[in-house]
């Protein structure tokens, strides 16, 4: 009787660690417009907060990073193809940076881009193809002078299609 409630409680135990250290992860194609309330799954805010519909790129609102050490991060399953988003300054220096870094395991990241002012114009669409074993995207606020801020929008995630060498394919709606 003592080992069946030493296994048990073994197992409740890992049941406890496992469910608590994993989080939810957002589903491929993924995408983000809405910046306020509720945090969509897959996604951590740090530190950030959001701009008014008037400030945005599209409709809805626009995500704020701020502070140096703001930053949005993006957990996914599936096979990620191509990663969309858009940038917008606001009064920003032109030596502050946003780093844009890609992990497959969410501890180790690599940067794949640095934006900085005159890197990007306000609400253009920035494209960029991510690695298939990529499974996280974080967008960073690292390098803040003086004042500024970035803001970020219409995050797009599409899933890489078996046979699709790196295209993507639109439909005439926009929709992937």
């Amino acid at each position: 009787m003592r080992n069946v409630l030493t296994i048990l409680l073994g197992s409740f135990c890992l049941l406890i660690i496992t469910t608590s250290s994993s989080k939810a992860q957002s589903i491929l194609p993924l995408s983000r417009t809405i910046w306020s309330g509720t945090v969509p799954e897959g996604w951590t805010d740090g530190g950030t907060s959001s701009y008014k519909s008037s400030f945005a790129c599209t409709d809805g609102n626009m995500g704020k990073l701020n502070s140096e050490g703001d930053f949005y991060t993006v957990s996914f399953a599936g096979t990620p193809d191509q990663l969309y988003f858009k940038l917008k300054s606001a009064t920003l220096h032109p030596d502050c940076e946003l780093q844009l870094s890609t992990s497959g395991d969410g501890r180790t990241y690599k940067t794949i881009a640095v934006y900085k002012l005159g890197d990007f114009k306000d609400c253009n669409e920035i494209a960029l193809q991510l690695a298939t074993s990529d499974r996280f995207v974080k967008f960073a606020y690292t390098k803040k002078v003086n004042n500024g801020n970035f803001g970020i929008d219409d995050v797009r995630i599409s899933q890489k299609k078996s046979g699709n060498k790196g295209k993507t394919t639109t439909t005439t709606d926009g929709t992937l």
